[in-house]
């Protein structure tokens, strides 16, 4: 695509007054709105997809929740699906679960240090408690960053058109 300058040498326009300038400047804005889209147009496609104003507000109920517009949503979710990946928001309570389960790990390596100065409980004890938070915590990335997916039919989604 031409820039300004090569429009006008191109086309061969020599504005010599600011009206001039200003129409060149304008023919040049049409110009390259229009190649800009028939780049857009051989580079994207577009799918139209018509739903019932019950279905759109369902839709739009789903995108909410996901913090996206209807047509993002639609876009990400059938990707997802056809992918074979769940289209999962960023959510601060697996966030806030991990870093508990960190704080508790770190709890449980101060409870280990003080039994084995004091000897009250046995060393199996806590490496099998430590092993588990430790699973938890996998557990939990594994579901977050991976989860099975299970696709529900959209009118089991509890709380779906509530506010």
């Amino acid at each position: 695509m031409m820039n300004f300058q090569q429009y006008i040498s191109h086309f061969s326009i020599k504005p010599t007054t600011l009206e001039e300038w200003k129409e060149a400047r304008k023919s040049y804005r049409k110009y390259y709105q229009k190649e800009y889209l028939k780049t857009y147009r051989n580079n994207s496609k577009r799918i139209e997809i018509l739903f019932s104003n019950e279905e759109y507000e369902t839709i739009k109920n789903i995108a909410k929740k996901y913090d996206e517009k209807p047509t993002t949503f639609i876009r990400k979710s059938s990707l997802a699906y056809i992918q074979s990946e769940a289209f999962l928001p960023i959510n601060e309570n697996i966030e806030e679960a991990k870093m508990l389960i960190r704080k508790s790990s770190n709890n449980i390596n101060q409870l280990v240090f003080m039994s084995h100065s004091q000897k009250n409980i046995s060393e199996g004890r806590f490496s099998e408690l430590i092993k588990q938070v430790n699973q938890l915590e996998n557990i939990v990335n594994t579901l977050y960053v991976s989860p099975k997916i299970n696709f529900k039919p959209i009118h089991l989604i509890p709380n779906l058109n509530a506010d």
